[in-house]
């Protein structure tokens, strides 16, 4: 019978993991495209980096009028693309908008991070919204709701600090 519960256990935690779609491994760069995050970006990606990502934060703010090409990641704010992802029950604060290699949907070739504004007085939110982003821009899929305490999970309030 105890084996039987560890058994489960290890079945539930491993249901938590959240599924990256990259079948290729690509080396990212973040620009930043916008002043007013660049601290919870560098936070952010020395954790994805320390949880097995290679992302490199570029210098410097940069004009992201073009889009994002191979294995780069865009990071700004923009309310209209963020409204889009706004529903009748939620208020969207973030987006990522992923381009991928071939039809498959698989790898991550490129993408666009955008922030609502709303977050600019709220670094605690921000922080957590970019984490969640980043891991968007790598490859990283949502989580079950029921997963608490994971940064995939696609509710801020069960977001955490699990992958």
């Amino acid at each position: 019978m105890l084996l039987f519960f560890i058994a489960q256990m290890t079945a539930w935690a491993d249901s938590c993991k959240a599924e990256n779609l990259n079948t290729q491994e690509i080396n990212y760069t973040i620009y930043m495209c916008d002043h007013g995050f660049e601290k919870e970006v560098e936070i952010a990606t020395n954790w994805w980096n320390n949880k097995g990502a290679s992302i490199k934060l570029a210098d410097g703010v940069y004009n992201c009028n073009e889009g994002p090409r191979y294995s780069e990641i865009h990071i700004q704010f923009n309310n209209n693309e963020v409204k889009k992802f706004d529903t009748s029950i939620s208020t969207a604060y973030a987006a990522t908008i992923r381009s991928h290699i071939g039809s498959s949907h698989e790898t991550v070739k490129s993408s666009n991070i955008y922030l609502s504004t709303d977050l600019i007085d709220n670094k605690s939110k921000m922080q957590i919204f970019i984490f969640h982003e980043i891991g968007h821009a790598v490859g990283y899929q949502h989580v079950s709701e029921s997963c608490h305490n994971y940064i995939m999970n696609p509710y801020v309030d069960y977001m955490g600090s699990k992958l």
